[in-house]
Parts: structure tokens; sequence; C-alpha cells
């Protein structure tokens, strides 16, 4: 028999704020100009030119010292004029991507200050959470981003509609290891489980955007329930990420974030057709057929 869900577990970029176009077109434009420093025309594959949005397109969902990682790699880039060019100093060849990467988050930082939205409806969604799961302290964030980049971003964000700070700062406290940063790990998830052994991952459901997060979840324990969500404006094919997501291992996904507390109360009852809320917006499930307020739509995985 399923077991009761009881708490929440969120990312961060794309599911609390509309942060990754933000965030990888700085990561595109640092990236190329770190590739084309030290070549001036450089290639994918013979006669296949590294072009800008290239980075943007093939690495969502992944770090940014991961992201510099692939790049020196695979674009044999010089190590040593690397570390006397941004000014790294005599620091170990393994330590020279993530040093790029922390100039690169100070960067993101800044654009986050000046223009980083929330997605919309996200802070009443929490609220109505709470209501649902007992209480704040039945939630927590777990994000690859580095510890400065998750706290600005949640500490900055604003509602798009009021313009008003979100509140999402208050809403994931820094208390008790609820507001993780996996930055260093391969799976946050398992990460996270390990500094919370008393969270039974089988009544936990993980709120996630991206291939890599859905797929991740599933991989730290295959018991959790993943609700996806393409609310992001970064999504401007949904029901083509929607696909991804459900392919990921994604159990629901939701295209507005007012549907989560509706999607969380759905799965509680294993999704049951008796049981389906009136949702507002598109919502897809991992086995079923398309469903809209409006139509229905055969998807074939």
């Amino acid at each position: 028999m399923t077991k009761a869900l009881t708490k929440t577990i969120w990312d961060k970029d794309n599911v609390l704020f509309d942060s990754e176009g933000l965030a990888m077109q700085i990561m595109d434009d640092e990236g190329y100009d770190l590739v084309t420093k030290y070549d001036a025309t450089p290639e994918l594959a013979p006669g296949v030119p590294l072009e800008r949005g290239y980075i943007y397109k093939e690495y969502p969902g992944t770090s940014t010292d991961k992201i510099v990682e692939a790049l020196i790699e695979k674009f044999s880039l010089p190590v040593d004029q690397i570390k006397e060019d941004y000014d790294l100093g005599d620091i170990p060849d393994d330590q020279v991507a993530i040093a790029v990467a922390q100039q690169i988050t100070e960067k993101t930082i800044n654009g986050f200050r000046d223009g980083l939205e929330a997605i919309p409806g996200i802070s009443d969604a929490l609220r109505q959470i709470d209501k649902d799961f007992g209480g704040i302290e039945n939630r927590a964030s777990c994000t690859t981003s580095p510890v400065d980049r998750m706290n600005i971003s949640l500490e900055c964000a604003v509602d798009p509609d009021t313009g008003e700070n979100a509140g999402l700062a208050d809403l994931f406290p820094d208390v008790d290891n609820r507001r993780i940063s996996g930055y260093d790990y391969s799976n946050k998830y398992e990460y996270f489980f390990e500094l919370h052994p008393d969270w039974d991952p089988a009544e936990c459901a993980i709120i996630e955007d991206s291939k890599s997060g859905a797929t991740k979840a599933k991989a730290a324990n295959e018991n959790v329930r993943v609700v996806g969500t393409v609310a992001a404006q970064y999504y401007t094919n949904k029901q083509e990420q929607a696909d991804v997501l459900r392919r990921a291992g994604a159990d629901i996904v939701i295209s507005h974030a007012s549907d989560i507390p509706k999607a969380l109360q759905w799965l509680k009852t294993d999704l049951s057709q008796d049981t389906k809320p009136d949702f507002t917006s598109q919502v897809w499930t991992k086995n079923e057929d398309d469903y809209t307020p409006a139509a229905t739509q055969k998807l074939k995985l």
C-alpha cells in the first residue's frame, strides 16, 4: 500500500522563481567567451561551429562548475593560461573549473538582485500546502546552486503581480537543514536524505522542473513521488517539457503553480480518477491522457 504524503522537497530554479533563463543566459555568454578566448573558431564537431545559445540549450539543470569543467575538457582549454587570465593564483588544476564557476556565479547573483521574479502564484501555493501538510516544518528546499546564489535568490525574488518581495526566504527558513545546497554532490537528493534519515522518502513529494532533477529524485529513492512543473516562462513548449519530465519519472506535471496543492492532494489518492481535482491549468500524468480544463488529448510517451 502506498504511504501517505507528509512532506515536500522543492527544487529552486524554475520551480520557485523564473531564474534558469537568466542564469543560463549569463552562463552561455560567459562560457562562450571562455572558449573563444583560446580558440577563435571552436567547433563542436568537424564543420560545426560553436555558437551562442549552445551552452544554454545543452546544459539545463547542470551546476555551473560542471558546465565549466565540461567546456575545459571538450575544447581542450589551457588550464594554466586560464589561471593567469582569471587571476586564480597557483591552485590545483582540478580546482580551476570551480574557481571560474564562482566568478560566473557572482555575476549571476548580481543579475538576480536586479531582476528575479518568483513563479506566479507560488507563494500562495506554499501557504496552502502548509495548511494541507501540517506546517512549514514539513517542507524543505534542495538545489544544485551554491549556497550564496541559493540564499540571494530566495531573499530577492519578487512577486510579478505586485512587485513586492515574494517572501520565499521566510517560506523556506534556513533551519534544521531544510534549506540545502547540494552543489558539491552528484545527487542532491541522496545528500538530502542522508541529512534527514527521519524523512521517509516514501512519504515525500519532490517538486522538480528538469529532466536531471526528476531522474535524480527517483534515483535517490524509487519510492518518492515527483511533481513536475513547467510553470516557468523559461519553458515555452510546456507540453514538450512535460513529456520529458514524465519520461524521467514525474508522476504528475503542472503548468501553473496554483495547481501544485491540488496535485499533491491527488497524489495522496494515487491519482484515482474518482478524486481528480478541478485543475485550473493544463496538467499531465504519467500513465494517463493529457488533461486540460477544456479538453483531453492523447499523448504518446
